[in-house]
């Protein structure tokens, strides 16, 4: 074989061994490193539930409408009523895809109204649970309070008997 055979051999099979490189990398097999930074992002939910009110106590209900409803339907009704109504005017529907109407405040109390109103406290939950957050809201910041009183239920006590 001469020495240009030879070559272009080598070469070709340099091509052939890169583009298998490039094709396996094309196809995800190799996975670029991340830093725990990059994968974990601060989220209303994820902050909420580091929170001392919330962590072990509480579990976010905002991703169940039939969660909610039951409990505007159960013995805690009255309590979790008067939590939405505290904080009902800070649950801005802006920005809530698709577009959902928003109950009005009087209807919270209203029997027949239920699945209105656990309608939108899913929908709403759902959207500020995804918002990014650089750092815990202030406790004065309306919309955190209200994620926290309108989001999240008291965890059921298991027995031990």
């Amino acid at each position: 074989m001469s020495t240009q055979a030879i070559g272009a051999a080598v070469a070709g099979t340099a091509v052939v061994g890169g583009g298998g490189a490039l094709a396996a990398y094309a196809a995800g097999e190799f996975t670029p490193t991340k830093t725990k930074e990059e994968t974990v992002k601060n989220t209303y939910l994820t902050l909420a539930k580091e929170e001392s009110d919330i962590k072990n106590q509480k579990e976010y209900m905002g991703d169940n409408q039939t969660d909610i409803k039951s409990i505007l339907e159960g013995s805690e009704k009255v309590t979790y009523q008067a939590s939405l109504e505290e904080v009902w005017d800070n649950m801005n529907k802006e920005g809530i895809e698709p577009t959902i109407n928003k109950p009005n405040k009087g209807e919270i109390k209203t029997a027949g109204k239920e699945n209105d109103i656990s309608n939108y406290v899913n929908k709403w939950c759902e959207h500020i649970a995804s918002k990014e957050l650089g750092a815990k809201p202030q406790d004065t910041d309306q919309t955190w309070q209200a994620f926290k009183k309108a989001c999240f239920k008291t965890k059921a006590t298991q027995s031990t008997g």
